[in-house]
């Protein structure tokens, strides 16, 4: 600083010692304002049932979407083992919420 002045600073002060400090008020914050980001596209209806009970999707947009069977899948039962979790590793945790707002 002193090379770009070459060697002068002007300081000017005002005494303000005799008056109370009052905090600058804080700033107005909105959390989670704006717009969210979708993954991938919105969720399609799901019919579940037989497809003599399922309605008919009413455009490309709706569409009708049947979950496979385990015998479908080729699943004979679900997984006996427990899941094992490493607790020596970092952790993190997710939430997801729903088109809706539900968690």
């Amino acid at each position: 600083m002193i090379r770009r002045t070459q060697g002068r600073i002007d300081l000017m002060l005002e005494d303000h010692h005799h008056e109370a400090w009052h905090a600058p008020p804080l700033p107005k914050l909105k959390p989670f304002s704006g717009t969210g980001q979708l993954l991938g596209c919105p969720v399609p209806r799901l019919v579940i049932g037989s497809s003599d009970n399922a309605a008919e999707p009413s455009s490309i947009s709706d569409p009708v979407i049947r979950p496979k069977t385990q015998e479908e899948n080729g699943d004979s039962a679900l997984p006996t083992s427990p899941v094992e979790v490493d607790s020596s590793q970092p952790v993190t945790q997710l939430q997801i919420r729903l088109t809706d707002g539900t968690k």
